[in-house]
Order: structure tokens, then sequence, then C-alpha cells
């Protein structure tokens, strides 16, 4: 599954008030963006906790418990955090206790499983290590991808440079006696440590070998302590996420239609997310033409040129003593 972070349930707390206002008042929802039936009962049943205290708190745990796999991690996330520094934080671990979805939990559990790629102890003929630990590089911004990688063909090509030199070129002995061709020949099987050879500061790939034996087993465990369709649910959101190229989190300037009576007639109005009357760029751009009789001026009303109605260039007037 695609991690990505969404403002899927930001936007639609600007709309909803109570899931029957938003399914009969606002004319345009599925213009907007696609939200279930779920998604509007979850925000209600939000919205009311702080209108009736302590008693929805609960309710909307339970609800979260039972049903929380009808909403998207991004959703469940935002909700946690918004109780977790909310008014009644303090009130959440007796409703929270054996509850899914509030395991105490961080995206570096399992960090050990990610280790075989990220130590100096990898081999050099093979493939390159990180030199970063994965859940590090994971949710580094993308220019820093390039820098490392970049830097560690440098450094591996310098390393492999110096070992060509005086192991397998110079041939003489005692490094002859050291078996420097089967090592290299070795790591590509389980490592050039499999045998004596007398250099220090040798690299080798035991570790990387080792935790790919014991990789799944490690997340495994993650998954038993977590109970699978839940809370590890939002750890391999966490986990696999980068904040730098996963966000979707983007605001922009959508028209809510918003419908209303006025006497025996419905009507519509055109508003922003937030119910204000939606302003177009064509009524941003308007501009009023007053004739005179010197000159004839425009006036742009929604800027400082035109709200102090000279019609006239504003010019700086630096403070004087």
């Amino acid at each position: 599954m695609e991690q990505e972070i969404n403002n899927h349930v930001e936007s639609l707390i600007a709309i909803e008030r109570t899931k029957s206002q938003v399914d009969e008042f606002i004319t345009n929802l599925d213009d907007i963006r696609e939200w279930t039936d779920d998604d509007k009962e979850f925000l209600e049943s939000f919205k009311r906790i702080y209108h009736t205290g302590l008693d929805q708190l609960e309710r909307f745990i339970n609800k979260l418990d039972e049903d929380g796999d009808k909403l998207d991690e991004s959703s469940i996330l935002y909700y946690k955090r918004q109780l977790v520094i909310g008014p009644l934080a303090a009130f959440l671990p007796q409703y929270t206790e054996d509850k899914k979805y509030w395991l105490d939990q961080s995206d570096v559990m399992g960090v050990t499983g990610n280790m075989g790629g990220s130590s100096n102890s990898s081999p050099v003929w093979d493939n390159k290590s990180l030199n970063v630990p994965v859940d590090v590089f994971n949710k580094m911004p993308e220019f820093m991808f390039t820098v490392i990688s970049e830097t560690n063909d440098v450094i591996n090509s310098v390393l492999t440079g110096t070992f060509i030199s005086p192991i397998v070129n110079d041939n003489t002995l005692p490094y002859i006696d050291k078996g420097p061709q089967s090592r290299i020949d070795e790591e590509y099987d389980k490592g050039r440590n499999v045998k004596p050879h007398a250099n220090h500061m040798v690299k080798d790939v035991e570790l990387a070998f080792d935790i790919s034996a014991v990789s799944a087993d490690i997340f495994d465990k993650v998954k038993e302590f977590l109970v699978e369709d839940s809370d590890f649910r939002l750890f391999a959101q966490s986990k696999k996420m980068n904040p730098f190229k996963d966000t979707v989190s983007k605001a922009s300037n959508l028209i809510v239609n918003r419908g209303y009576t006025k006497g025996e007639e419905d009507l519509s109005v055109a508003t922003d997310l937030f119910g204000s009357q939606f302003d177009s760029e064509d009524k941003m751009a308007f501009e009023l033409l007053i004739k005179g009789d010197d000159k004839d001026r425009k006036f742009k009303l929604r800027t400082v040129k035109g709200q102090l109605g000279s019609g006239e260039e504003v010019k700086s007037e630096p403070i004087k003593d």
C-alpha cells in the first residue's frame, strides 16, 4: 500500500458540523473530495466530544476500537493527535486501556531488522552500504539520497583501490598466503571472515547475512505485539512514510456550494472551505474606473492602493526625526 500524509479529514472538518448537515446543505460535496458515510460519522462523533464531554470521549474511543478499520491511517493519526494534545488528554488512559490503535509505539520499533545494508561491515565488491541507518535514510529529503550515494561511491572506490593495490596486485609473500582472491570470491557467499587471514580492519558481510536471516522474524514480533489489523497499520504508515515526499496535504482554493433557504426558495452560495464568500481570481482582479475632470483613476479595491481611495501609486515615506 502506498504511504502518504493526506488532509482527508482536515478538509472535511472545515465543512462538516454534522453528517446530516453536510449531506443536505453542501451541494457539490462529491466534486470536492470523496468522503464515505463512515468518514462523516466519525467526524461528527469527534466534534461532539468538546460539546458533551467525557461520555462522548468514551463513545468515540469505543467507536474507533470497533470500526477504525473503516478509516484511513492518516485520519486515525489525526484524531489521536488532537485528543493527545487536547484538554481531555488526562482522561485518555482510563478509556483507551486494551483498545485498538492506542498501544504505545514508535517507528523505530524493528530498526534492527533494517540494519543489514546500513553497517560499515558490509560488502566492498558485491555492493555498497548506506553508512547511515536505513530508518534515518528513509526519512531524509530526496536531495540527501543523492549526496549520500555519491559520497559512498567515492569512499568505496578509495577503499577498493587501496585493497587491490597491496593485496591483489602485489602478490608477494606474505599477502599471497592470505588468499586474497578467495576472500573476494567468498564475499558473495558468506563473507571474507569465514577463514582466518591475519588482516585487521577488513570489511565483511557476516552482519548483513545474519540480519537478513532474522529480519522477517523481527518484524513478525513487532506485528504480534502491535496487533496486525489495528496498531500495526499505524506503525507501518509511520515506518515507511517519508514526510518530504509522501505529503499530499496541499492547500487548494476550493469552491464549496452551501445551500440555504430564503422564504420558500432554495438557494446556493459559493464559499471557501471555512464558509466565507468565495473570492475568485476574477473578483480579486476587479478594477473600479472613475472618470475625473483632470484624469481617470483605476481602483483595485482589494489592494492597499485601492483601499486608500486615491487611485494613485502608494509611495514609501520613511519616518523622519
